[in-house]
This record gives C-alpha cells, structure tokens and sequence, in this order.
C-alpha cells in the first residue's frame, strides 16, 4: 500500500483530534460574531439589557425587534420554564431544556395572528398570537422594547376566540 503525503497544514484528516478542534474553533468564532451582531440590535434599539443574560435576538415576520433573557420567577426563560413547561411539554412535545430554541424558531417562522398593546402589572406591552400550520398556536407577552416576557401555548378553541376578538388588527 502507498503512502499518503502530508500537506504540511496541521490539521490532520477528516475525523481526526486536529481536524476537530479547527472545526470548534471556527464555530465558536462563528457563535461570538452572531452574539456580537445580535447584541448590537439591542444596543441600536437603545435596550437596557446585560449581555451575560440574553439568550437570543430575532426578529418576527412583522419586523418586531424581540429578545429573550434567562430571567427570574416573573419574566423571561425562567419564569416561562417554571410555570409553562408542562403545557410545551404535553401540547407541542417540547422539553423544558429546549423551550427557548423551540421559542425563537416559532416566532421567526410562525404566521403574527394579531398584536395589541396590553397593560399587565401597570407595565404596557404587547399581547402577541402566532400561529404555526394553521393550529400550532403560541401567546406571547412582550415589553415595548421588545423584551419576552412570557409564552404559553393556548388551545384552539382559545386562539381562535382571541382571533375573532382581534380582527380588527391589522398586520402593518
């Protein structure tokens, strides 16, 4: 059998230690640029936020800016976990763990069935419904600057009342 030349480049072949570790350093580079550019969204938007905190930054399909923070028992990831994680669970097959990638991939790619500003606590914000394949359906709580502050999935019949009660939204 004939040898094999090495090219000299260090990274070792497919599947190997050196090959492995040049992929993970190119991902993790990947992974800051992403955080870095998803951070400056929120500074452009002039958010108070601590960046050791937020988990992601998207944009839904109507442009609103909204972002999500691990958060404590009364807002974001933590409270979402502690008091809906049962209802991902048996509605969507959702584990907890999951809930936060399972929340940006549904706002991103889910239909905006209505937002209307809510006051809740004294604090105004946004009551927002997204659908997904026409019954997957998601309510959200989200601050004026856009901050999750909650998310629950509600039933059809549910959703479908909240439609009908906003119809006179429109999607701008």
């Amino acid at each position: 059998m004939g040898k094999t030349k090495n090219s000299g480049l260090g990274v070792g072949t497919s599947g190997s230690p050196q090959g492995s570790i040049v992929q993970n350093n190119v991902n993790i580079k990947i992974e800051n640029l992403i955080r870095k550019n998803m951070l400056k969204l929120l500074d452009i938007a002039g958010v108070k936020y601590n960046p050791d905190n937020v988990l992601f930054v998207i944009k839904d399909i109507s442009n609103q800016l909204i972002w999500l923070e691990s958060g404590d028992e009364n807002v974001g990831l933590f409270h979402i976990k502690a008091r809906h994680s049962r209802e991902f669970q048996e509605k969507y097959g959702i584990k907890s763990e999951n809930i936060a990638e399972h929340l940006k991939s549904f706002i991103t790619t889910g239909k905006l069935e209505y937002s209307i500003i809510v006051k809740k606590n004294g604090n105004e914000g946004y009551e927002r419904l997204y659908s997904k394949n026409g019954k997957y359906y998601l309510l959200t709580g989200v601050g004026k600057n856009g901050f999750l502050v909650s998310a629950y999935p509600v039933k059809e019949k549910t959703a479908k009342t909240l439609i009908k009660r906003n119809a006179k939204w429109k999607k701008k």
